[in-house]
């Protein structure tokens, strides 16, 4: 008999009729929950990691296993323009932060050694001021453009075609936001964000037909 094999977790696959993905907030910590319904009227929560969404998914809807939170018959009304979902006043913040450091940075350098080959606490502390301004100018941001989803943070970017998005959550989890998102592929995409028009993004995506909601921490969903 198949069964599903987890970190300390074993269920038989005949005994699942079904499983929640993406849908309690309430304890998440940084790895994905996936919740099984078993035969006997309890569901069981289960803490994934990132690398084995995908396989996890898989086998399920290879089992016949239904995605039970999935709400696949919404249906597109409009086209969605190219659109950013941070706001203004997060966007003033990274530039203004982003020019003081490169300031603060300019003047140490002037103050430092001038001399390469011996620099100094000035010179080096400046460098570092200029390096993190240009990081604050590259902070988290979401997009769609092109018809596409994308989630850039500071160093890595997800672009995703907003045609093989399944299902995206997005998560209050009170200092900021998570977005979660799962194609039909079964790819799967984490991003945490703060400061940003997200409720937006969520009504967007769901003119386009795609199963998108917000949901605080408590597990109400919008």
């Amino acid at each position: 008999m198949a069964t599903i094999t987890l970190p300390e977790n074993e269920e038989q696959i005949n005994d699942v009729n079904g499983f929640y993905f993406m849908a309690n907030p309430s304890t998440f910590n940084g790895d994905p929950i996936l919740t099984l319904q078993i035969n006997n009227g309890k569901n069981r929560s289960i803490k994934l990691k990132k690398k084995n969404v995908s396989i996890v998914l898989h086998y399920l809807h290879d089992n016949n296993i239904p995605f039970l939170n999935l709400h696949s018959n919404i249906l597109p009304t409009i086209d969605v323009e190219d659109e950013s979902y941070r706001s203004l006043l997060n966007e003033m913040f990274f530039i203004l932060a982003s020019c003081m450091m490169f300031i603060l940075g300019f003047l140490f350098i002037r103050s430092g050694n001038n001399s390469f080959m011996q620099l100094n606490f000035q010179y080096l502390f400046g460098i570092a001021c200029i390096l993190v301004g240009a990081t604050l100018l590259c902070h988290p941001a979401v997009k769609i453009k092109d018809n596409q989803l994308i989630l850039k943070g500071y160093i890595h970017k997800s672009v995703i075609e907003l045609e093989d998005i399944l299902k995206v959550t997005i998560c209050s989890l009170g200092k900021g936001e998570l977005i979660e998102v799962v194609t039909k592929d079964y790819d799967y995409y984490s991003f945490p964000i703060k400061g940003g028009r997200l409720k937006a993004l969520t009504s967007d995506l769901q003119q386009v037909g795609i199963d998108a909601s917000y949901i605080y921490r408590n597990g109400a969903a919008e």
